[in-house]
């Protein structure tokens, strides 16, 4: 029959083969699993006895045909006889002869070729045989296709719960063209994200290179002969991601650089970005290297044509360098938000602007108690000259002239700031529930310690009476006359009143008169190990100070007793700096997190003392070993520092400040280990003392320094 007509009650389309309904069915829904990636129908994983594959349960349709698996059900696996890995298919095959569904393993497919009838549920690849085991006879991989989802309208008023892959949109005239996709979120959860159609012609990433040779002495930039560059248009967004790759070998002790350099138009144009080792692919010891560096560039005009090209320097003058490859990429960055959305419109994720009705709303998937709606971070640095974090305008003129006048706002340090929008109005009023017990307003200090405040009844309180402060827990190190200190290692705890010298009992008694001397320096010992814990050497002193360094990212976990004050990584390394009273210690064995590393670790040991600050530092680019510089507010006080660093091998540490005594050195001995060093001095007077420097026998990849004032207990 050429030509049928069916299903029909009567007639010739009365009589319907089940060909005939398969061919039906398959204009209705695709072949596929039904599901959607976050779900584990129909995946495959190892089986429960070894050189068995598991499929779990689940439903699919298979050219117009469906498959339900209510039970997990085993296969076995195929011998690999080669010498390498091979790829095999799992798929649910297909057979009008046997008229069966069944999962069936097709050796060496990778699923580009899959074949009719057939519906992909995951890859396995297949160890070679004499690399099969008991424990581990070869992995699965989700390969699943998946049937076609749903597009639908929907009313502002009552959206449906999200569906993975579906899609859904406003269907009314003034929708505004809005389309959500199903999507999951990172738990793994259904949300609605909007989707806008892009207004404006897509800008096409632009990249060039070169393997001619480069040699140069030179230690001002030249960008070389060919030149590696590129022109581009900015995008809407003014931001562009640059990534320079090269291939680089530093000669002697000189570092190697290859940056990149923005101009206006062409090589004659202004510099809008001038090249820099901070922003350049950089390469520091003698052996040949790839070394990759991705910038983002904002501030651009959109539009515009820039020229953008590769620039490359030597350290050292008359040392040269070798470079035999370059490479510059330009990516445009898109920003697309909710018609409505406030400008400029990239601050937010597009994926969490819903749009509301007259405005946009950030919206966090129904049920995720967990995600932060808008984190707003503000680079560190004085910035009086900068545009507000965030602000709201009031319109005090009319819709046809508008004048917009600033009211609310978040200033340029993040601070709050309300100006009411006229000598009529309250700029903020806090309304309080009926029954409100907790205050209604506080000033408190960073220990959340209320200064001040309003109750709930709106009686105005201030703990800290006048100008003056109260602290409870060890005796306050930078307290003012007046100030009061409940000391509750007393028994009973005693409440004292800071006077010119010292702290005087209320409850009666002479003066305590504040320390005339320094902490004194007791005891030094270090040691290096490579394992997953090091455990710090028994040493002399009241108050103990550590310093560890390792060669991995891994995470240090300090025993009880033992109190973090800084802690810094760089690519290959890591430090921390640790304070504790001997008497509180419970163990001196720290460990660590992940493989073993290479450790050191240096202590020092003090009579009873208080930290007073500390500070750190790294350097992961040019390997200097500096310590930082520290106000010290209360004196006398000893300072310690400690420089440490990864390199080939260090075996030496020469300090440059020749006010400081040396306490200690460590040293690992074998290439990649950590080599440290501790200094100490004391500080006769309130005072900054300045950042100080330690040169080490070869060039540190990784390094850095701490600095840590301690006075007396």
């Amino acid at each position: 029959m050429t030509e049928k007509a069916y299903p029909f009650s009567t007639g010739p389309g009365a009589f319907v083969t089940e060909e005939d309904w398969a061919a039906m069915t398959e204009g209705y829904q695709d072949t596929g699993v039904y599901g959607h990636p976050g779900t584990t129908d129909l995946t495959i994983e190892p089986g429960p006895e070894p050189n068995t594959i598991q499929v779990n349960v689940g439903d699919a349709q298979v050219s117009g045909f469906h498959y339900r698996l209510t039970a997990p059900k085993v296969i076995s696996t195929v011998a690999n006889a080669g010498a390498t890995d091979r790829t095999d298919l799992v798929v649910l095959q297909l057979d009008e002869v046997t008229k069966t569904i069944t999962p069936v393993l097709l050796t060496e497919q990778n699923g580009s070729n899959v074949g009719p009838d057939r519906c992909p549920i995951g890859l396995w690849t297949q160890p070679p045989a004499a690399e099969v085991t008991a424990e581990d006879w070869g992995t699965a991989t989700d390969a699943r296709w998946f049937i076609g989802n749903r597009v639908r309208p929907y009313l502002p008023t009552a959206m449906p719960p999200a569906s993975p892959g579906g899609m859904i949109y406003d269907a009314s005239a003034d929708g505004a063209g809005t389309v959500f996709l199903g999507k999951l979120d990172s738990n793994g959860q259904p949300f609605w994200s909007p989707w806008y159609p892009i207004s404006s012609e897509r800008i096409e990433v632009k990249e060039a290179g070169s393997s001619a040779t480069q040699q140069t002495t030179s230690t001002a930039w030249i960008a070389g002969s060919p030149q590696v560059s590129t022109t581009f248009e900015a995008p809407p967004s003014g931001q562009v991601f640059i990534t320079v790759y090269a291939q680089l070998e530093a000669q002697g002790s000189s570092s190697a650089y290859c940056g990149f350099e923005i101009r206006e138009e062409n090589a004659s144009g202004a510099v809008v970005v001038a090249p820099n080792v901070d922003d350049a692919a950089g390469q520091q010891m003698e052996y040949w290297s790839g070394s990759t560096r991705r910038k983002l560039i904002s501030g651009l005009t959109p539009g515009e044509t820039y020229f953008v090209r590769t620039m490359h320097r030597s350290d050292r003058a008359g040392v040269q360098i070798i470079i035999i490859m370059r490479s510059i990429l330009v990516e445009p960055v898109y920003t697309e938000v909710a018609p409505g959305a406030p400008e400029p419109g990239d601050v937010l994720d597009p994926g969490d602007v819903v749009l509301t009705a007259g405005g946009s709303s950030i919206r966090i998937p129904d049920g995720n108690v967990t995600t932060q709606a808008l984190n707003i971070r503000i680079p560190a640095g004085d910035r009086p000259s900068a545009p507000d974090t965030f602000a709201i305008f009031y319109n005090t003129g009319t819709d046809a002239a508008p004048v917009w006048e600033r009211t609310g706002y978040f200033n340029e340090y993040g601070e709050l700031r309300v100006i009411p929008s006229a000598p009529t109005r309250v700029p903020v009023r806090i309304r309080l529930l009926n029954g409100q017990t907790n205050d209604a307003f506080q000033v408190a200090d960073l220990n959340n310690i209320p200064m001040a405040g309003f109750a709930a009844d709106g009686t105005v309180y201030a703990p800290n009476i006048g100008n003056a402060r109260v602290f409870t827990g060890p005796k306050p190190l930078q307290a003012e006359p007046g100030d009061l200190w409940i000391n509750p290692g007393t028994t009973p705890p005693t409440l004292n009143m800071r006077v010119t010298g010292g702290w005087s009992p209320l409850q009666g008694g002479t003066v305590v008169p504040d320390a005339t001397e320094a902490p004194t320096f007791v005891d030094a010992d270090g040691l290096s190990v490579n394992s997953t814990s090091i455990t710090l050497p028994a040493t002399d002193g009241d108050t103990l100070v550590a310093c560890i360094g390792w060669n991995t990212q891994g995470t240090m976990t300090p025993p009880a007793g033992w109190t973090l004050l800084r802690s810094y990584g760089a690519s290959g390394s890591r430090s921390a700096l640790y304070v504790a009273q001997a008497a509180e210690i419970a163990s001196n064995t720290f460990t660590l997190t992940g493989t073993a590393a290479l450790m050191s670790c240096i202590v020092l040991g003090y009579t009873a003392a208080t930290v007073l600050d500390s500070d750190g530092t790294v350097d992961d680019i040019n390997g200097n070993f500096v310590a930082p510089a520290l106000a010290v507010n209360s004196a006398p006080a000893v300072v310690a520092r400690f420089y440490w660093g990864r390199g080939s091998t260090i075996t030496s540490l020469t300090k440059n400040d020749a006010t400081a005594t040396l306490r200690r050195e460590q040293y690992g001995g074998v290439p990649t280990s950590i080599g440290m060093m501790a200094t100490g001095q004391t500080v006769a007077t309130p005072q900054t003392v300045p950042l100080a420097t330690a040169t080490a026998n070869v060039t540190a990849g990784d390094a850095g320094g701490y600095t840590v004032a301690l006075v007396a207990a």
